[in-house]
């Protein structure tokens, strides 16, 4: 969750509320929700499989791929894969 914050605040988001649950059936995945003035931010870690996932709703100037940048520097996973779905009217 630190991380992410940081992230998102340092990529220009304003994050309003923040919560995460750790899942104790065995797993140790955690998954986590930033409520944003401008939409959301959430992940999901399933720490079993080496896998993270992602998603930056967003409709204001804040840039998602910053915090992505930062996830990536500090995590270092081996593959990422990512996919821009633009959103609503241009």
């Amino acid at each position: 969750m630190r991380v992410f914050r940081a992230a998102l605040d340092g990529a220009g988001f304003s994050v309003l509320h923040q919560l995460s649950h750790r899942f104790a059936d065995g797993g140790q995945g955690v998954t986590g929700m930033f409520l944003l003035s401008v939409s959301h931010a959430t992940f999901h870690t399933f720490p079993e499989h080496g896998y993270m996932a992602v998603d930056i709703f967003s409709c204001g100037s804040a840039d998602p791929q910053a915090v992505l940048n930062v996830l990536t520097q500090t995590f270092a996973p081996h593959t990422v894969h990512t996919r821009q779905v633009d959103r609503g009217e241009r």
